[in-house]
């Protein structure tokens, strides 16, 4: 297979959740949303070798699009409104 159709076969196969998934990371942006699927991809298609034998591709490949996105791998437990006596209330 030839690069141009392990990328077309790589979006195929999770182009659309990824979409979806970016949408959210993005906050409905979507042409952010679109390149940040673009680069995914990319990133996958240059990684696919020493992928070989490994864990499924979709977990991967959303920490890979939410680390391009900067959205931190844990989101805070406290939200302002709920620490007591915080200066945005």
């Amino acid at each position: 297979m030839d690069d141009e159709a392990s990328i077309r076969a790589l979006h195929a196969e999770h182009g659309g959740f990824l979409l979806r998934y970016a949408l959210y990371l993005t906050a409905g942006n979507r042409h952010r949303a679109e390149e940040l699927v673009h680069e995914t991809i990319v990133r996958a298609w240059r990684q696919a070798a020493a992928r070989t034998g490994k864990p499924p591709a979709r977990p991967w490949l959303l920490t890979v699009a939410r680390n391009l996105a900067g959205m931190p791998a844990r989101r805070p437990t406290l939200s302002r409104a709920g620490v007591a006596g915080n200066k945005w209330n």
